[in-house]
């Protein structure tokens, strides 16, 4: 078995090889993980499968495509792209560069101080609230969905990343609201440590990630019906409101696998493996399990919900 793909780090060179049992490339590493295929997985096909091109699956990574797409839907943010047609009560709003992710580019303010922060380009997307809290803080679930040959299919596993600072629902300072990265104490953990993990799978699955991606494959110039050889990994961050609703927030589509040891043995492992057999179709999807997006779509929208 051959995985011809790219490593940004010796880490996920050493997760590639752990979840496939493989031999690095001949051909040295690539430096972008965007581009991948799986040459003849298993013997059994001798086919070629490639990642979804950057020019179809980058529009699911720009935030202001997202947000227009799913504008009016409960499990998205309240989202404007001026100042001027926020409402004038105050709220605390998170200013975003749709093109930037992993915190870059994202400030919060309070409503009184959008017009004088905001940036020509940025979109203006409203916290969501009451938030439910781990420990006091704050904390967000990384999710991970694969388009391929016309299904949608969300794996069990996924990484709940808490913040090092408690949480303030009237702070704009960053450390509180926006900053999630290891290096500046953020904790990781799988996601089936949290309480009710199953349920909250069950939830952010059905109720948030199938209907976000059913609504987007349109714009995707119909990811869903791409060749069979096509695939899509992506990561998805959902954060969850305090009565348990999720919220998808963002999708990613190079997730960022640089965590520890115990993570990638618990989570990274299973979902590219996992994911290997689905798109080769060389053996069971594991924990991948397939969803019918636009069913989800159709009730969520009739359902309606409280989106502050």
């Amino acid at each position: 078995m051959e995985w011809i793909a790219a490593w940004r780090t010796s880490r996920q060179q050493d997760v590639f090889q752990h979840a496939l049992k493989c031999k690095p490339t001949p051909h040295g590493q690539p430096t972008d993980f965007a581009y991948c295929k799986v040459d003849d997985v298993g013997g059994n096909t001798g086919a070629t499968h490639y990642r979804m091109p950057p020019e179809v699956s980058s529009r699911l990574d720009n935030k202001r495509e997202f947000a227009a797409r799913l504008e009016g839907q409960p499990f998205h943010p309240v989202t404007h792209y001026s100042p001027d047609s926020v409402p004038p009560e105050d709220a605390l709003w998170f200013l975003k560069d749709p093109a930037l992710a992993n915190g870059k580019g994202v400030e919060a303010v309070r409503t009184k101080d959008i017009a004088a922060q905001w940036v020509p380009g940025q979109i203006v997307q409203k916290a969501v609230t009451p938030l439910q809290l781990l420990d006091g803080k704050k904390f967000v679930i990384r999710m991970y969905a694969l388009l391929c040959a016309g299904k949608v299919w969300i794996h069990r596993r996924g990484v709940v990343v808490q913040h090092a600072t408690k949480f303030d629902p009237y702070s704009t300072d960053r450390a509180v609201q926006i900053d999630h990265l290891a290096s500046n104490g953020a904790a990781r953990r799988p996601l089936s440590e949290l309480p009710d993990a199953a349920v909250v799978w069950q939830r952010a699955a059905h109720g948030a990630l199938a209907p976000a991606l059913a609504a987007y494959a349109p714009m995707l110039d119909g990811p869903l019906d791409r060749p069979a050889a096509e695939f899509l990994l992506c990561g998805a961050d959902v954060v969850l409101r305090r009565d348990g609703s999720p919220v998808v927030l963002e999708f990613n589509v190079n997730p960022s696998m640089r965590h520890t040891r115990d993570l990638h043995d618990a989570v990274d492992v299973h979902v590219i493996r996992d994911m290997v057999n689905i798109v080769a179709g060389s053996g069971a999807p594991g924990e991948f399990v397939e969803v019918d997006g636009a069913d989800v779509l159709s009730r969520a929208h009739k359902g309606g919900s409280d989106r502050g």
